[in-house]
């Protein structure tokens, strides 16, 4: 697992099957000092969690729009009137897009990113701004970490962003064994592959219960996740 440890340990809760596992997160998320005046027509624009758990601000019945689920979750913990998308930047744009109380927006992103919402937004005839509230800062490679792909046949990797990937198949592209993957979205899909590494399952839907039904899947066959 290359999640953060927190996250990982909620992902390993929902596979079925009988597996060994081993968490090594490809990166720290480093928050920046994020206390923002947002005028009242502005909405906010989440694509992760860690873009709402960067604001310090109060939120309280500030509108927001956000990829997926569990972002939604955060942000209505923090008191937005918040609606999401179906997973994806293209999605979260097709469903702002179909509003027409909102004509403003902020997206709170992190140093890495895809899918270029802010300036395909505005190219729709939509303001949108952003700030950069957060980095995901790649970690070291693990010590044991090619020890442990190249010694027990079946290694499953569920990647759940492309910034994951990019690091993830740096770490792995010189060894001699290519594990198997589980990406959560075309996006991730293509930068797995674009690296040469293989083969790659992508998930039926861009979510975690998506993404836990294809790895349990896997664990069919195999009886390791990294």
């Amino acid at each position: 697992m290359t999640r953060p440890a927190e996250d990982a340990a909620r992902f390993l809760d929902m596979l079925d099957g009988d597996f060994d596992a081993q968490v090594s997160p490809v990166f720290t998320v480093r928050f920046h000092e994020n206390k923002l005046d947002f005028t009242p027509d502005e909405a906010l624009i989440f694509t992760s969690t860690y873009g709402v758990d960067a604001l310090t601000d109060d939120l309280t019945d500030r509108a927001a729009f956000c990829v997926g689920q569990k972002t939604l979750d955060h942000a209505i913990a923090r008191g937005c009137n918040a609606t999401r998308g179906d997973g994806d930047a293209d999605a979260l744009i097709r469903h702002i897009m179909s509003q027409t109380k909102f004509t403003k927006f902020v997206h709170i992103r992190g140093q890495h990113t895809v899918g270029n919402i802010a300036g395909r937004l505005t190219g729709q005839g939509c303001p949108t701004s952003e700030v950069i509230a957060y980095d995901q800062v790649e970690n070291p490679i693990p010590e044991n970490l090619q020890e442990t792909i190249e010694g027990r046949p079946g290694v499953i990797f569920p990647v759940f962003s492309a910034r994951s990937a990019h690091i993830l198949c740096k770490w792995l592209v010189d060894f001699t064994v290519s594990p198997r993957f589980i990406a959560i979205s075309p996006t991730v899909q293509a930068v797995i592959l674009q690296s040469g590494l293989g083969p790659v399952t992508l998930a039926e839907a861009p979510n975690a219960l998506a993404m836990a039904n294809a790895v349990s899947l896997e664990l069919a066959t195999s009886r390791e996740v990294e």
